[in-house]
């Protein structure tokens, strides 16, 4: 699907990345050609869950990150609380068995569903010597999770954190 050529141009697209407003379009182009219109990375702040010390590049709609920053949903979101507890890929499909959702849990994502963010996979990412991290790949339709895929979206999220984490530091 996505491994081979693509993928090896893909990685040198996003390596090139000179901004995080490069970087968050070429991570945009490559979560679209894998199915998926959107896509958020975020390396975490501190406990709990401090959104003015967290980093993000993500191209979801406007006005759902204004909800999501103004109502504070980094403290209580469900993918966020996943991605905490596992090192793999996870759909979101998945959330409902690993963690009891709440009444709050369960209005995010009625919220979200309303920008077209209903169905998504999560990419857990640690870095030695960095802060907790994920990426975050969605869309509104369901899509396909097979071995491939799911491998392809793991690389790509690494490599975005990767070369985000040089961008934040300075000319390479």
């Amino acid at each position: 699907m996505y491994v081979g050529s693509r993928l090896r141009e893909t990685l040198s697209r996003l390596d090139a990345a000179s901004t995080t407003d490069i970087l968050r379009d070429e991570l945009a182009e490559a979560a679209l050609d894998m199915g998926f219109p959107y896509m958020a990375l975020v390396q975490h702040g501190g406990l709990p869950r401090l959104i003015d010390e967290a980093m993000v590049i993500t191209n979801y709609p406007p006005h759902f990150v204004e909800f999501y920053v103004t109502n504070h949903c980094q403290v209580y979101d469900p993918v966020y609380e996943v991605s905490q507890r596992l090192d793999r890929p996870f759909g979101w499909d998945e959330i409902s068995s690993l963690v009891d959702l709440t009444e709050i849990q369960l209005a995010l994502f009625k919220e979200a569903r309303r920008y077209g963010i209903a169905h998504g996979v999560t990419v857990p990412l640690q870095i030695p010597s960095e802060s907790f991290a994920s990426c975050t790949f969605a869309g509104p339709d369901p899509i396909e999770m097979n071995p491939s895929r799911l491998a392809t979206l793991q690389i790509v999220a690494a490599f975005g954190f990767k070369v985000w984490t040089g961008v934040q530091k300075g000319p390479r």
